[in-house]
């Protein structure tokens, strides 16, 4: 009887990766995000803090580029309305909700994404019902361009 090879741990596979690039492996490529070419990232497996806003956040992605994070509301919370000196994508990974922007509120669900400029106000409130669970993307990195002035 034959099962499924056995799957190497991530950390293990993380640094065969990092030494195949170093060596040259002509399929392998450095990058921003973690230095080898591809990767999963598992949202419930990263740690989650309290933001001094109220809601419930995990950091998925840094580097120069873009900023993701993974917002989490319990039902009726919100995210108070605040500025970003960068343009921002909300989407929407699980249950439903508003996304607010200026003055305008939209209703959206999982699968849903909304685009925001920089330097509007905007901000986030879940349903009644379920957590609200959004990946906030910004573009560029705002602690970029903090550590550029």
């Amino acid at each position: 009887m034959t099962g499924a090879p056995e799957q190497e741990p991530e950390t293990k596979l993380y640094e065969r990766n990092r030494t195949e690039i170093q060596n040259g492996h002509p399929k392998r490529k450095m990058n921003d995000i973690g230095g080898i070419s591809m990767r999963r990232i598992r949202l419930e497996e990263l740690p989650m803090v309290t933001s001094p806003r109220g809601p419930k956040i995990r950091k998925v992605v840094s580097t120069d580029d873009v900023a993701v994070a993974n917002v989490v509301l319990e039902p009726g919370q919100v995210l108070p309305s605040h500025k970003t000196p960068v343009d921002v994508l909300f989407y929407v990974h699980a249950g439903s909700g508003y996304v607010v922007i200026d003055d305008e509120n939209i209703e959206v669900s999982a699968g849903d994404m909304v685009p925001s400029p920089k330097n509007i106000p905007h901000g986030l409130k879940a349903g009644e019902e379920t957590d609200f669970s959004v990946l906030v993307i910004k573009t560029p990195n705002p602690d970029t361009l903090k550590n550029r002035d």
